[in-house]
């Protein structure tokens, strides 16, 4: 009985740990007539089996890990960037984005996540076109017509989850 209890509890715990992912990370890139723009969203919600399931999310951080345009590498959080109004992120049908919006949805012709080191520059996110444009003229610098995003799923919780299956079967040898 204790055996079949301890394998119980190490998968019941590694199901919460499975579940506890406070937010999403979101992998995001274009190719423009420069090259490559790429980085990362952080939003709010759970991932669901290492998907995220269709429904609305909201940015909590912005990254930008690669820019063939010059944008300053970094994010939200760390200074570089800022949610240009309030509550902006996208509508997730479980496979692509199919609405960006912005100033708490009451915009939603897309999402701006503008660059705090230069203000006149600021990234575009819409259906169909991705843009790093000129906020003084509201110019493209440069623009991608096809967005690749995914969520990632984050490793931490796959290696907390077979950590703690691991622990549950040494509980069972030692019995």
């Amino acid at each position: 009985m204790i055996r079949k209890n301890a394998l119980w509890i190490s998968f019941g715990l590694a199901a919460l740990v499975g579940v506890s992912e406070a937010n999403i990370n979101w992998a995001w890139s274009w190719i423009g007539i420069a090259g490559t723009e790429a980085g990362f969203f952080e939003t709010d919600g759970d991932l669901s089996g290492g998907n995220a399931p269709a429904g609305t999310y909201t940015f909590v951080d912005f990254l930008v890990t690669e820019s063939a345009n010059g944008s300053p590498l970094g994010s939200v959080s760390g200074g570089q960037y800022s949610i240009g109004q309030p509550s902006a992120g996208f509508v997730w049908d479980g496979s692509s984005a199919t609405q960006w919006f912005r100033s708490s949805g009451s915009r939603t012709n897309g999402a701006n996540l503008s660059i705090e080191v230069d203000t006149t520059f600021f990234y575009a996110f819409s259906v169909g076109l991705y843009e790093l444009r000129d906020a003084l003229f509201q110019d493209p610098i440069d623009s991608g017509l096809t967005l690749t995003l995914a969520p990632v799923p984050e490793p931490s919780s796959y290696v907390a989850i077979f950590g703690v299956i691991a622990l549950g079967f040494v509980a069972l040898r030692r019995r």
